[in-house]
């Protein structure tokens, strides 16, 4: 307020609280994911690499010289 960045009072605590609703809203869906990734199956990490090598040759070749 002070700066002249928010008119009021009210604007500052309206924007602090937008940002912990955001801030909320961005771990709730972390949250989820990870969730969400711990209910799947689990790949070795070898499996893991030897598929991400095979993608990654794969865009090559689509991809052409």
């Amino acid at each position: 307020m002070a700066r002249g960045q928010y008119a009021s009072l009210s604007a500052v605590l309206q924007q602090g609280l937008g940002l912990l609703r955001t801030k909320s809203q961005t771990a709730d869906a972390l949250r989820a994911l990870l969730a969400q990734r711990q209910a799947g199956g689990f790949v070795p990490a070898e499996e893991g690499h030897r598929t991400t090598q095979d993608m990654i040759a794969r865009k090559r070749a689509e991809s052409g010289p």
